[in-house]
């Protein structure tokens, strides 16, 4: 039987998510690396410590899963703050809850960020179950669920040459068992919408929206903590909104960044499974 997602918000991720893998033994055990499978399975999210102070040891993580995913950024990539950057991701400011490439027609699923450097004050990260928080919604607003599971919201990115648009629905289900697959939620890379604003369904969307939002920023939702030089946070980019608190520009803080996707993923889990004789 297959591992069905664990629904948490910060207190239940504390008590029974959270833990650190030493990132030698995730890239030497096989029992190692397949514990961390069936967390990011269960929780969208792993934190590992012990990187090695290298610009490389972020695709050497990721290769022990998968190949990593070439974007327009390339294989790896930086977030630092840069002066008069176009992107917020590359300031040093507050970077809401989000979730990256939603202005691709597939977004990667997971994402791996690699601190090598962090003198900076503040700057914390964040994260949210947003599998939870449509469960929530289904729960307590069954309307505005389903109009965040019909109505669409573009993405886009126009910078540097490039230029990328694609819409979604913020909650995608399965088209085999309407189960909650994916969800699609980037403010910050949000376009204008299509929907005509007078009429009755865009104003029930945008209520729908507004509570998704409420809900994902109550802080009871939020697992926060001050990812240090050698640590490494692995999350599911299709489940888990991740965020970044305001940091003072004096110090330097410097993640090294890189994607991979679920087919190659779950490949790697059911070998290990069948290897390690799991059920």
């Amino acid at each position: 039987m297959d591992r069905e997602p664990v629904l948490w918000d910060g207190q239940i991720f504390s008590k029974q998510g959270f833990n650190w893998t030493d990132y030698q033994d995730y890239m030497i055990s096989d029992k190692a690396l397949y514990k961390i499978l069936c967390q990011l399975k269960d929780y969208g999210l792993v934190f590992l410590r012990g990187m090695p102070d290298s610009e490389t040891a972020v695709e050497d993580l990721a290769n022990r899963i998968d190949r990593v995913r070439d974007t327009f950024y390339g294989k790896t990539w930086n977030v630092r703050a840069i002066a008069q950057s176009k992107n917020i991701a590359y300031t040093n400011l507050n970077l809401g809850l989000h979730m990256d490439l939603l202005y691709f027609s597939s977004p990667p699923t997971y994402q791996i960020l690699h601190c090598l450097r962090n003198k900076a004050q503040g700057g914390s990260s964040y994260f949210v179950d947003a599998f939870k928080t449509a469960q929530d919604i289904k729960i307590t607003s069954p309307g505005l669920y389903d109009s965040l599971c019909t109505n669409h919201v573009s993405y886009h990115y126009r910078n540097d040459g490039q230029h990328y648009y694609h819409t979604h629905p913020t909650i995608q289900l399965s088209l085999t068992s309407k189960q909650v697959q994916h969800i699609n939620y980037s403010p910050p890379f949000q376009a204008p919408f299509d929907m005509p604003s007078q009429t009755p369904e865009f104003q029930v969307f945008m209520s729908a929206l507004n509570k998704f939002c409420a809900y994902t920023d109550r802080k009871e939702e939020q697992f926060e903590l001050q990812l240090k030089e050698g640590d490494c946070v692995i999350f599911n980019n299709r489940r888990v909104l991740h965020a970044r608190r305001e940091f003072s520009g004096n110090g330097e803080r410097w993640l090294k960044g890189a994607y991979f996707d679920e087919d190659g993923f779950l490949s790697k889990y059911r070998m290990l499974r069948e290897k390690l004789k799991y059920s």
